[in-house]
């Protein structure tokens, strides 16, 4: 019981079972066909890979709580009507990065974001964020509710300000001759995608930095990135907010070897 306790004290454990609530709710309210099957095998096969490449790595297993947070974004992320080896190359790449992308015990990108995009460049599909983006109170309460996490426990408030700040900024400057500002936040950083990526995948603790002054210049990165990808039509990206987070990954996983 007190090792039970504990566990429900980490962070990433409370993301998990937040997320699992997300999942549930995904089903019942989003009425994706084959979303009941999607969520939990995205879970269960995400976790017996890590637990296989750790076993590999001759590493003592331990509580697979990435593999967990990666298991359900990649499962309310990965659309359910594609085939099940898609699936299955999203959650191993994924698991894989975490495992073998590395150094001083650090992965460089988010797991979950990494096997999307990589599995979206092999297959040609878009990300489809099905699981985020249906319409109800419901989910707009549930996607507040990561904030307790990534702001109160992880203390990445810096990220996600920076990042929506920017993001909105050059998104009314892009469109303010098409639409009014309100209309255009309300499409951008107040749409659930957006909740739920700068609130869930941002500022996932291993490839985000700590420092404050790191963490505002990190999401300025991905929101210029994300931005510029959008309207990139002559090469094909699986999504623009999952380029930009790999690049926020990969430059600051550097500097934060050298900057804590």
């Amino acid at each position: 019981m007190d090792s039970l306790k504990t566990a429900i004290k980490l962070p990433k454990i409370q993301l998990a079972l937040i997320l699992g609530v997300l999942g549930i709710a995904a089903v019942i309210f989003g009425r994706q066909k084959g979303a009941a099957i999607t969520v939990p095998a995205a879970l269960l096969i995400c976790i017996s890979i890590d637990y296989l490449l750790i076993r590999l790595r001759k590493i003592q297993p331990f509580l697979l709580s990435a593999a967990m947070v990666s298991g359900l974004i990649v499962g309310l992320l990965a659309f359910p009507l594609l085939p099940w080896y898609y699936l299955l190359t999203v959650c191993f790449l994924a698991i894989a990065s975490k495992n073998f992308l590395r150094r001083q015990s650090r992965h460089f990108f988010n797991p979950a974001a990494l096997g999307l995009f990589l599995a979206g460049l092999i297959f040609h599909e878009n990300i489809s964020w099905w699981g985020v983006v249906y319409d109800g109170i419901i989910l707009l309460l549930l996607l507040l509710v990561p904030a307790y996490v990534s702001v109160f426990r992880m203390k990445k408030t810096w990220s996600i300000v920076g990042f929506l700040f920017i993001f909105g900024l050059i998104q009314v400057i892009l469109r303010i001759s098409h639409s009014s500002v309100l209309s255009i936040l309300e499409s951008t950083i107040l749409s659930p995608q957006i909740i739920f990526f700068s609130l869930v995948m941002l500022p996932e603790p291993m490839t985000s930095p700590n420092n404050s002054k790191m963490q505002l210049l990190y999401g300025i990165l991905v929101a210029v990135v994300a931005s510029l990808g959008s309207f990139v039509k002559s090469v094909f990206i699986p999504d623009p907010l999952i380029l930009g987070l790999l690049t926020g990954n990969f430059v600051f996983y550097w500097i934060r070897l050298r900057i804590p």
